[in-house]
């Protein structure tokens, strides 16, 4: 399994979900990046190239019905 996360453009390949999380979360502070600065495609989150949901900005990790997966 792969999974990858997108941020500024660029999918980013990561060990599992919980890592997605943790790149966000880092490249959010380390940009000093509020919510509006985002991209719409900032945070996609990928597993063998199919998005399967998303990390939104404060790091909660939500599946393609909207409902907020358990890391």
């Amino acid at each position: 399994m792969t999974y990858a996360i997108s941020l500024n453009g660029n999918k980013i390949v990561v060990a599992n979900i919980t890592c997605a999380q943790r790149t966000l979360e880092l490249y959010r502070d380390l940009k000093d990046l509020g919510s509006r600065d985002f991209l719409t495609t900032d945070g996609q989150l990928f597993k063998d190239g199919k998005q399967i949901g998303y990390v939104s900005y404060n790091g909660r990790v939500w599946d393609m019905d909207d409902k907020e997966m358990a890391v």
